[in-house]
């Protein structure tokens, strides 16, 4: 049963963020110039199930205390100390959602953000951008990209939460035809592999191979069961033939040298798995 969460109050989080204290744009004063000093970096475990989300904020103890509340909504974290982890992360594990909070230097901000949506990996991902009480948004809304949205703080934990759950309910309908692993990306409506930024070129056959082991991260697929998955039933395909096929993924994906992510099990299969030998060639 999923608990009811209580609005943060003085007594839950010292003097961080009492309650919600929104304020029109129009009452919001300028500020002088900040820049980001993030210090926390979440990131839910990577599962069709368990949404995943990054969070960057300046105060170690709310940091702490927002990541046991996510945790009891099925949000799960990962710790970094740098905004340049932000993009470098979001890239290579896709995450649901991306919070950032408050700011020493405007700019840093929309330069991740930028950084995000140059991304084909990273565009589709919405930004939470949580600013203080006293910050001015008309600097972020003059540069509005992508799908970003902002919360002045104090705010009690369900707005945020609130937040995140609606988005990536927006979001889901939009990217549910998107699968990815590491740094390889399936676009269903576009039917494309992207490797990095470049396009990777492939048959019919390799894309419904590529697809069904990527929709299953590190489980291992005997050659019958590729076989039924791709071609089905009704023909008749050599285990060989599998072989062949994996074998035209690995050179279209690692070509200008990239891990090799499709492991051979010997007697058994195939799987996708980043740990691995990261050599082009590795069986």
């Amino acid at each position: 049963m999923r608990r009811h969460l209580r609005p943060l109050g003085a007594g839950q989080c010292g003097s961080f963020h009492p309650k919600l204290k929104s304020r029109p744009s129009s009452e919001r004063s300028p500020r002088s110039r900040q820049t980001l000093v993030p210090t926390k970096l979440w990131r839910g475990s990577m599962t069709y199930e368990t949404p995943a989300t990054v969070l960057v904020w300046d105060e170690q103890p709310y940091a702490g205390l927002l990541n046991h509340v996510l945790q009891q909504e099925g949000f799960h974290g990962l710790i970094a100390d740098k905004l340049d982890e932000v993009a470098l992360l979001a890239e290579t594990k896709c995450p649901d959602i991306i919070s950032l909070s408050d700011l020493p230097m405007l700019h840093a901000a929309m330069t991740a953000r930028h950084r995000l949506y140059e991304s084909p990996r990273t565009r589709h991902i919405p930004v939470v951008i949580s600013l203080s009480e006293t910050a001015d948004a008309r600097e972020f809304s003059a540069h509005q990209i992508g799908r970003t949205e902002y919360l002045f703080r104090p705010f009690p934990a369900q707005q945020l939460i609130a937040t995140f759950h609606r988005l990536r309910y927006a979001s889901s309908k939009r990217i549910s035809n998107v699968l990815s692993f590491a740094d390889i990306i399936i676009n269903h409506n576009a039917r494309r592999v992207y490797r990095n930024t470049r396009i990777v070129n492939l048959g019919p056959i390799e894309y419904q191979l590529l697809q069904h082991l990527i929709a299953r991260p590190r489980q291992v697929f005997s050659r019958d069961e590729l076989i039924a998955a791709v071609w089905g039933y009704n023909i008749h395909v050599v285990p060989r033939a599998v072989d062949v096929h994996i074998s035209r993924i690995r050179k279209a994906l690692n070509e200008f040298g990239e891990p090799n992510y499709i492991r051979t099990v010997r007697g058994e299969g195939y799987s996708i798995d980043s740990d691995i030998a990261p050599s082009a060639g590795a069986g």
